[in-house]
């Protein structure tokens, strides 16, 4: 029971509201031990240390196969579930790609057909291409609608599609067009992939000198290139315990962070965005958006101590590194999953 409520203790902790806990944790207790699992698992959390000095460690066994994933401790299959495209036969709404059974039959709203309401706050399913967004500001319905995918085209009616984010004057954009300095809308816009608050809004900005962070936040002050100092009163540390026990203090963005983003974006140029969202069989390379990833939590995976500050895998942590990329950083690779991630980068 002691054990139990210092970890509970422990996840609640936060200093004058300036030190956050980690967003994934497991990063910080990933393990890979010399002694495999006599049952088989995959991996699993595991409570190790004493009742005075307790430690959780996040133990992996082996790689599952191609096709699978490590789930529950268990290698299963990806992509298992045979969902249905519309018009196929179905029995329940489960069935189908769009999420919606009728009449035995998979369906979806088309273009101009309401799909949901301000006041009920659901949505049903558009056709493919379509998104189910709220019409205006005097009417209660949702209506399915095709998202802008043009570069610098003000959403009326709808929104940016996948890929592609509103500036600071709503407009939609491609990724990493805005310099440093000026103003933005989103951090995905900017060249360096990280954007802060001023007094004249959020502009994209990079790191010239890296904060140093402790228990009460910021402990040395840092500089950004554009936007003057990092002060020591500014939030933005995390907090995180790793498999030994021991405390870990990181800021939450770095200069590694502007440099994977390039690297990102070089690929990024390839990818049609087009076809991304009005193509239900175009998805993105795992090695694009590995580098997404990769990007995303630079600064947690640095701190962690699994890659170094050129943003390569550490030696000795690259069965750590592989199985948290595939297994626990990653969603399926599909456009539901790089939109969940993308949403960490919003800032209005």
């Amino acid at each position: 029971m002691k054990i139990i409520l210092l970890f509970f203790l422990l996840s609640l902790y936060t200093s004058t509201g300036l030190v956050e806990q980690t967003i994934k944790p497991k990063l910080f207790r990933a393990k890979c031990p010399d002694d495999k699992s006599k049952a088989k698992y995959c991996a699993f959390d595991h409570q190790a240390g004493t009742e005075e000095s307790p430690k959780t460690e996040f133990l992996i066994f082996k790689k599952c196969g191609k096709n699978e994933k490590c789930e529950n401790g268990k290698c299963e299959e990806e992509n298992d579930l045979k969902l249905r495209k519309n018009g196929k036969s179905c029995n329940y709404d489960e069935d189908c790609l769009r999420g919606s059974c009728i009449s035995n039959k998979c369906s979806a709203k088309t273009e101009g057909q309401v799909c949901g309401s301000r006041t009920l706050g659901e949505e049903e399913a558009c056709e493919y291409g379509l998104i189910c967004h709220e019409y205006s500001d005097d009417s209660d319905d949702y209506k399915c609608v095709k998202p802008v995918l043009t570069a610098g085209t003000k959403p009326e009616h709808t929104e940016c599609g996948f890929l592609l984010a509103q500036d600071a004057d709503e407009k939609c954009q491609k990724y990493g067009t805005i310099e440093d300095g000026k103003k933005t809308g989103d951090s995905l816009l900017c060249k360096s992939g990280i954007a802060h608050l001023t007094t004249d809004g959020y502009i994209c900005d990079r790191i010239d000198t890296e904060p140093v962070c402790d228990e009460n936040g910021i402990k040395t002050a840092g500089k950004w290139a554009k936007g003057g100092d990092i002060p020591i009163t500014e939030g933005g540390c995390y907090h995180a315990v790793d498999y030994n026990g021991k405390d870990i203090y990181y800021y939450q963005d770095t200069k590694l962070k502007s440099k994977l983003y390039e690297e990102y974006l070089e690929d990024y140029e390839d990818i049609d965005i087009e076809k991304y969202n009005t193509k239900d069989n175009y998805k993105i390379k795992w090695k694009t958006y590995k580098k997404y990833l990769l990007y995303e939590y630079a600064p947690q995976l640095q701190a962690a101590g699994l890659i170094d500050s050129d943003g390569k895998v550490v030696k000795d942590k690259k069965c750590e590194y592989e199985f948290l990329m595939k297994n626990y950083l990653s969603s399926d690779n599909t456009k539901v999953g790089f939109l969940l991630l993308a949403l960490f980068a919003l800032l209005l």
